[in-house]
């Protein structure tokens, strides 16, 4: 006839088709032989079959009979009911057939997962072992204990791990895992889990993990997984005792990570637990810092925004110091520095960052008076430095960070007076500095690395062992400048381009044989920054040099409206901006009538200088604000008081500048936490107190202040250790405030009343077990997600789009929308799947922000 069967569900099982079709008299299945004979009824196979699917080259399938929708297998023309799982006429509705397949004693073993209600607990999650042919389905986990579904959806073979949806009463529906039940530090859970237990110092033994199943323990990654053991019993040990000043975990923090992994003997199947181990100290002390997540202001009295700062070693035991100085990054993550640990005298040290890998590199001049090393540079894989052995007095020492290959590279004064050479500065592979060779007196000298010798470039002062005294030696467009003394126009700026002849005076600041004595040389934007002295301007001044070719330098007053700044110093380039100190008062311009116009050079025609008086009236006292912090980007009129951090009339003396990428780290003394490490992106708001080492109102003085390997270390003092050597540990960073979130699964904190920004630059962001979870994010207050292109992987534009429920959510997953926030629970998801299903392989959840803070699209930027 005319009639359709309506053939469905065709499904290849062993060596023949499956398909469901309606002969008129219901819809029944049907097989073909791979002979493509006419199709035949498959006996035995129930009504309405569904569900059709191949395991193991049989078909496995739901169909109806008298005793209601269950389990059917058909194995080539023939088909029988597997189970009557809900008893009598009530239907389990079997559904979601998928194999997983396990090694037992070297067998692979298949075992059917699927879901099923057999009238009591509702839709759960059921299993049948393939392997043996007497075996009966069995309820595999209550996921919502009692007669309420789960309902268990979706579920997929990844990679021999079963993983479905499903929801437990509590959570709604989220992703599944099927695994071992394992009884850690966090109570019973199964599949994937997190945990975090605390042991103390000197400990190797963890925790004893446990399980209701037949298991065998294993680890199974971790950041610091070659640390740990775990023994077919359970027990999680250290291999080596932990200790808390030496860290030794990937992050250097004292939090150790590591996943445990537990199988089933029998059924093959495994459940993870990431445990993150935190040591802590025998005697319970915490850290010197105040690194917590605490919801403090950005000012002096809150402690809650600090970062931690740990002592690296106690070098100099006790309370003495060992007053570590000009720390220096060199090649494999080590740092060279001086320090004195009381036998030795001062000795060159290097370190790797925590207590073990700190120590005495070499003991240049033997006993106890020390070699006094310093003026550290590096250069390709060696570190130049001035040391005295007690043989050849202070000469030019170089290392190769091995004790071996720490030798004398030049003796420029012969015997033991030696030359100390000093103001480092490399130029095309030749080393630039100052020193006395006991003739010329000090002078400008060089030292060739191919040929390892040195050379006196010119006797700038020429009367017999007086020398010039070169110094702030500075590397402008491949030309050196610096400061020296002919005794002719006292000390001006010089330039020399590493020969005799192209060495000369640049300019005469102060005429007339008078000295400017330039300092603090500083290269931003392609000009040379420094200050000088000027008695035609009334003082110290910052001048500019656009090129080496300008014969005369610009002077820049420094005004800022309101705020006026005399005497600047410790002129310091960051990334594209100059930061320095000056005595700053605060004179407001008096406000304007129509008839009295403002102007830049006016002054009171009724002040004359005989009203002058020595003492200053109680207004100008208040306002002054003493030495304070100013920025700038080099023009005339770009300069500005940043902060005034000692507020009033008190100095904070900001000093020892260092930056690192778009921070810059200092001390300073706010007049309430003593003189204490701070930071500064150049703003305002991003200025603030890092770190109270020394904690109350005691300094903690940082000097020496330097990067290695994303750390930031410098020497610092406390009334418990006196100076010694102090790494950050700033694990926000990577601003406004840069906070980077890693390689992901960090919980992150916006400081308030700070721009914040949170960087994701990294691979491996993706997944609900890696993102990233953020507290105190508001967009008002300029806190930004900067999302790296290269990890957001077809990124050019900002497209979000916020919803507010999961159906929402899983709409928008498949359309084309790249960025998707679920703002009732702060979700933050990257689609790179377009419009295809799913977010993609490089895509997903990356980010937490707790509370679910308003979003738009202001909020993000593409790095």
């Amino acid at each position: 006839g005319n009639t359709s069967s309506s053939p469905e569900e065709l499904t290849v099982a062993g060596n023949r088709l499956y398909f469901t079709a309606n002969d008129n008299s219901g819809r029944k299945l049907w097989s073909i032989s791979n002979n493509l004979d006419r199709p035949t009824l498959v006996k035995g196979a129930g009504d309405d079959p569904k569900q059709l699917t191949n395991i193991d080259g049989k078909l496995y399938f739901s169909a109806k009979s008298e005793l209601g929708r269950e389990l059917w297998v058909a194995d080539g023309t023939n088909a029988n009911l597997v189970e009557d799982i809900n008893q009598g006429t009530g239907s389990s509705s079997p559904a979601n057939f998928t194999a997983i397949e396990n090694q037992r004693k070297g067998n692979i073993e298949t075992q059917l997962f699927f879901t099923a209600d057999d009238g009591e607990r509702g839709i759960e999650l059921w299993s049948l072992d393939l392997a043996k042919n007497s075996s009966k389905p069995q309820r595999y986990d209550d996921i919502l204990d009692g007669p309420t579904s789960s309902e268990p959806r979706q579920l997929i073979n990844a990679e021999q791990r079963l993983y479905f949806t499903a929801d437990d009463g509590e959570s709604g529906r989220e992703l599944w895992a099927l695994g071992v039940t394992i009884q850690g530090p966090s109570g019973s859970t199964d599949g994937e889990s997190t945990a975090a237990v605390q042991v103390e110092e000197q400990t190797k033994k963890v925790f004893e993990y446990s399980s209701d199943s037949y298991v065998a323990w294993s680890l199974n990654g971790g950041d610091d997984s070659d640390l740990f053991t775990i023994n077919k019993k359970g027990w999680l040990k250290f291999n080596e005792e932990p200790y808390y000043d030496s860290p030794v975990d990937s992050n250097r923090d004292n939090i150790y990570q590591v996943r445990i992994r537990a199988k089933d003997q029998r059924l093959g199947t495994t459940s993870d637990q990431l445990v993150d181990i935190e040591v802590t100290q025998l005697n319970g002390d915490t850290d010197q810092g105040n690194g917590t997540d605490g919801d403090g202001e950005n000012n002096p009295d809150s402690e809650g925004n600090l970062l931690t700062s740990r002592l690296v070693k106690n070098i100099n035991s006790g309370q003495k110091s060992s007053n570590p100085s000009h720390l220096t990054s060199h090649i494999d993550e080590v740092l060279l520095f001086a320090a004195d640990n009381d036998k030795k005298g001062i000795e060159l040290w290097s370190s790797k960052g925590d207590k073990k890998t700190t120590s005495l590199l070499k003991d240049i001049k033997k006993g106890s008076e020390g070699s006094n090393p310093s003026e550290f540079t590096t250069h390709d894989s060696l570190a130049y430095f001035s040391a005295d052995d007690g043989k050849k007095g202070q000469e030019l020492w170089v290392t190769n960070g091995k004790r071996s290959g720490t030798k004398l590279a030049s003796d420029i004064n012969p015997g033991a007076a030696g030359s100390f050479p000093s103001d480092f500065l490399f130029v095309d592979q030749r080393l630039f500095f100052g020193a006395n060779d006991g003739q010329h007196g000090r002078e400008l000298w060089s030292y060739s690395t191919k040929h390892q010798t040195s050379s006196l470039v010119l006797d700038i002062q020429t009367k017999a062992n007086i020398g010039s005294n070169p110094g702030e030696l500075t590397n402008f467009n491949g030309q050196i400048m610096f400061a020296a003394d002919d005794q002719i126009y006292g000390r001006e700026l010089w330039i020399s381009n590493g020969t005799g002849p192209g060495t000369r005076l640049l300019d005469d600041l102060n005429p007339g044989g008078l000295s400017s004595n330039p300092s603090h040389l500083c290269v931003l934007n392609g000009k040379l920054y420094f200050t000088a002295e000027s008695y035609l301007l009334g003082g110290r001044q910052i001048f500019r040099l656009d090129n080496q070719n300008n014969d005369g330098a610009t002077a820049i007053v420094l005004k800022d409206g309101d705020n006026s700044g005399i005497e600047p110093s410790d002129l310091h380039s960051s990334s594209d901006q100059l930061l320095f100190t000056a005595e700053t008062t605060f004179e407001p311009t008096p406000e304007q009538t129509p008839s009295a116009p403002s102007s830049d050079e006016s002054t009171d025609s009724g002040s004359t200088p005989s009203e002058n008086t020595d003492t200053p009236d109680a207004e100008e006292i208040n306002n002054n604000l003493g030495r304070e912090l100013w920025v700038s980007n080099g023009e005339a009129d770009g300069h500005q008081l940043l902060k005034d951090i000692a507020p009033g009339a008190g100095s904070s003396n900001p000093r020892g500048f260092h930056t690192i990428g778009s921070k810059t780290y200092f001390s300073a003394d706010d007049g309430v936490n003593g003189e204490e490490l701070w930071v500064t992106d150049g703003t305002e708001s991003g200025t603030y107190l890092v770190s109270d080492i020394n904690k109350g109102s005691g300094d903690s003085s940082p000097r020496s202040i330097n990067d290695l390997d994303g750390n930031i270390y410098f020497s610092a003092k406390t009334d418990q250790y006196g100076r010694e050597l102090w790494r950050l540990d700033d694990t926000q960073k990577k601003a406004s405030r840069i906070v980077s979130s890693g390689a992901g699964k960090k919980k992150l904190r916006a400081l308030d009343g700070n721009a914040n920004e949170f960087r994701f630059e990294l691979e491996g962001q993706f997944g609900k077990r890696q993102a990233d979870r953020i507290t105190g994010f508001d967009q008002t207050e300029g806190d930004q997600l900067a999302l790296g292109r290269d990890v957001f992987d077809g990124l050019t534009d900002i497209d979000l789009v916020t919803v507010t429920s999961k159906t929402q959510l899983a709409t928008q997953s498949n359309n084309s929308t790249a960025l998707i926030y679920f703002e009732p629970r702060g979700k933050l998801y990257f689609n790179q799947n377009g419009d295809a299903s799913g977010y993609g392989e490089d895509g997903g959840l990356f980010a937490i922000l707790k509370g679910g803070p308003d979003l738009s699209e202001s909020a993000f930027r593409i790095l």
